[in-house]
């Protein structure tokens, strides 16, 4: 068990078995490389010269076909405020 410098324990990925994937650009071309099963989706808004900042995060049974569904059909509330304003990545 690992702490940091506030006393909050530290979980690597390598305890927890997670592999997130690289930062894409949430379009079309870049979901199809997604994979398909279940999994948690974070997206974030930032860049260069824009700070970093996840927007949103939820799980999925079926993690390609969710953000294939953000893109394609119109979302709710917060959500799809972000998904209007644009420039966002995804992680899974």
């Amino acid at each position: 068990m690992r702490f940091n410098r506030l006393n909050v324990e530290v979980v690597s990925d390598d305890e927890t078995g997670l592999v997130w994937t690289d930062d894409l650009p949430l379009e079309a071309k870049r979901v199809a490389l997604a994979p398909d099963g279940p999994g948690l989706i974070v997206l974030i808004h930032g860049g260069a010269g824009v700070p970093e900042r996840v927007v949103w995060a939820e799980c999925s049974d079926r993690v390609r076909s969710r953000l294939s569904d953000m893109l394609s059909r119109p979302q709710p509330d917060v959500l799809g405020a972000w998904l209007d304003h644009g420039s966002l990545r995804f992680r899974t």
